[in-house]
């Protein structure tokens, strides 16, 4: 066995390793059942994931045992005396969720914070489950309801091109979905075998690892196989970044209802990102648009240093058209939903800023993507005004259309067909919507000259 498998093992029962906190965790964990505290020990950091202790079964040890930190597990004498020291284990900040955007929750539960989030007073979040009869209206545009159907199109079709029909059958003459195939394609396509042959390998590579396996040999290739083969003028002009390490910067982050409201008229220069947020906001890939020459230019002549809501140097002068979050195959939908949703929403908050509110509501909605091992699904957010005497904004986040598995070879065609719709999208409506508010801060540099 490799030592990679052997990293994999899940833990059955006690193993004491010496008397530091692990062997005592683990120890304890022998009695709720098996739980793999090694796993949440090694959890990414970029999930914020805290170990919810509250929810774990520490049997008190009949021995107090004391550690360097001066931390102590009460004995079951002192849990007679103070039932509540039972679960008094002291964690770093990074893994007690201490440095969590929503405050005060004792539960790392994202539907705990999504629920939180849907309350708040300030700019509140909301998730909606998208139901076959949706109307349209203010939170559901028209733009969004002509991509939806699009979507459902490309996850419900055999979108396979004719210059690979031969082929595929003879690679593949025990499929019964692609020998029942009679949908496809015939425009032109740059799709190769050896394309569809990479991306299957990647995804089959990836079963039973780790999330950043999973984007850099599947996740990764799909999205720049996609632009690399979709139907715009120049690949060059759209990039996937891959932003695990990108940070909100906390002005535009999710903060305490007792922090000062958000400002959308304030200063649209940037400070310095010396202080990041906490990684729970993260997302994992992004699909971007550069920018001209030209429009490199009115952003300098207004002091505005970064474009998105994050400081990180490759998102410097590349706006953000869709963005990604990924899970290993098994892990939680609403924690992926939850990042999407806080990072999302404070991208709406800097464009706001940028731009202001109208400009951002002709843009209607944001694309985003949510990918669990090899299942992609598509979910959009729209930025809409709130009813009431409250007035201000709100964040309603959709969900969501299955577009496909990257580990069979209808689903690989689904995915992408997908992709390019989402690719195509970015470089004509999000850019065209992107250079035209551009432009206006030019025009308005040049009224202020002319005196107009």
């Amino acid at each position: 066995m490799s030592s990679h498998d052997q990293n994999h093992i899940p833990f059955e029962g006690p193993r004491r390793r010496g008397r530091g906190r692990g062997a005592v965790l683990e120890h304890r964990a022998a009695s709720t059942g098996g739980l793999d505290v090694n796993a949440h020990l090694n959890t990414d950091e970029n999930d914020g994931l805290d170990l919810g202790l509250e929810d774990v079964n520490l049997t008190p040890h009949p021995k107090k045992r004391r550690y360097a930190t001066g931390t102590a597990i009460a004995t079951s004498d002192d849990a007679a005396s103070d039932h509540s020291s039972r679960s008094s284990l002291s964690l770093p900040p990074s893994l007690s969720g201490a440095d969590s955007p929503i405050k005060g929750s004792r539960s790392s539960s994202p539907i705990k914070h999504l629920l939180r989030v849907a309350m708040r007073k300030d700019e509140p979040i909301h998730v909606r489950e998208y139901n076959p009869g949706q109307s349209v209206s203010d939170e559901f545009p028209h733009a969004l309801a002509d991509m939806w159907a699009t979507l459902r199109k490309c996850s419900r079709r055999a979108v396979i091109p004719s210059t690979l029909e031969g082929d595929i059958r003879r690679h593949f003459p025990s499929d019964a979905d692609l020998l029942d195939a009679r949908d496809f394609l015939d425009a032109p396509s740059k799709l190769t075998m050896e394309h569809l042959n990479d991306l299957l390998r990647g995804a089959h590579k990836s079963f039973m690892k780790t999330e950043p396996h999973w984007n850099c040999a599947s996740h990764f290739p799909a999205l720049d196989r996609a632009v690399q083969t979709a139907k715009i003028v120049n690949c060059d002009d759209v990039s996937i970044e891959n932003i695990t390490l990108a940070d909100i910067l906390p002005q535009y982050n999710l903060r305490d209802e007792t922090m000062a409201p958000y400002n959308p008229s304030s200063a649209i220069s940037l400070p310095s990102a010396a202080t990041t947020t906490t990684p729970s906001s993260r997302v994992d890939l992004a699909l971007t648009i550069g920018l001209t020459a030209a429009e490199n230019e009115i952003l300098s002549n207004h002091n505005i240093t970064h474009i998105n809501h994050t400081a990180f140097d490759s998102l410097t002068r590349s706006p953000i058209a869709v963005s990604v979050e990924a899970k290993r195959s098994g892990e939680g939908k609403d924690k992926s939903q939850y990042q999407l949703a806080v990072w999302v929403s404070a991208q709406f908050r800097r464009l706001e800023e940028l731009f202001g509110r109208e400009k951002v509501q002709q843009l209607a909605w944001l694309p985003l993507l949510r990918v669990q091992g090899e299942h992609w699904h598509f979910l959009a957010a729209v930025r809409v005004g709130r009813s009431g005497p409250s007035g201000g904004m709100q964040t309603v986040i959709w969900s969501e259309i299955s577009l496909g598995s990257m580990r069979e070879v209808l689903g690989v065609f689904h995915v992408l067909a997908a992709l390019h719709v989402l690719v195509e999208w970015a470089d004509t409506t999000f850019r065209q919507w992107f250079a035209g508010c551009i432009q206006a801060l030019g025009v308005g540099d040049l009224e202020q000259q002319t005196g107009g």
